[in-house]
């Protein structure tokens, strides 16, 4: 029959399981529904590709790793869909693992590019007046800065200040806080637990 080195050899081909790597979905800028997927149009993509790009580049050359234009769609098709991770990563091709280490790291370099540059307070008066004019032609409503809105984002409980994130209704939550202007442009954002509020 067999040899014990034939034998070791068949187990060893057994524990190690062959990767299968998804067949990858293309999508393409000129696609009717690129704005209906992404929330954005494939130049504003390509702008965030130039701006991010570098940031997301992998320093492997291994046969499976995404490209960036593959890590900045998914994780714009995550966030523009609401959906799970399951259900996005087996629309791009890729293993909800996969999917969330890529939104991780595209959110990541966003906030790091573009966050500081994007979500602040009018500097002078002038916008600041503009703001106030802008609010009212849109609402009729005098004197607005911005509008404030916040929710409760629940959590699992951490492991450590657990009690530091029990929200008034009992759930582990942070409370999750934005300013904006009239044309929905971000102002201030702040998701921080209770006590360190």
């Amino acid at each position: 029959m067999f040899s014990d080195s034939e034998e070791e050899d068949a187990l060893l081909n057994e524990a190690y399981a062959v990767r299968i790597f998804k067949e990858r979905i293309n999508f393409q800028p000129h696609c009717i529904d690129f704005v209906e997927k992404f929330r954005l149009s494939s130049d504003q993509v390509e702008d965030l590709l130039e701006i991010i790009g570098p940031a997301l580049t992998h320093a492997t050359v291994r046969q499976g790793s995404l490209t960036v234009r593959e890590q900045l769609l998914s994780t714009l098709r995550f966030l523009a869909c609401g959906s799970f991770y399951h259900a996005v990563g087996d629309a791009h091709g890729v293993s909800k693992a996969t999917l969330c280490r890529t939104v991780r790291r595209v959110v990541t370099a966003l906030n790091n590019r573009l966050f500081d540059e994007l979500v602040r307070w009018p500097e002078c008066n002038q916008k600041r007046a503009q703001i106030a004019q802008d609010f009212y032609r849109v609402g009729g409503m005098p004197c607005v800065a911005g509008c404030v809105d916040v929710t409760l984002i629940k959590i699992r409980a951490p492991v450590t200040d657990e009690d530091q994130f029990v929200d008034r209704h009992g759930n582990h939550s942070i409370n999750f806080m934005v300013v904006a202007g009239p044309q929905l442009q971000a102002f201030s954002v702040c998701a921080l637990a209770w006590e360190t509020q």
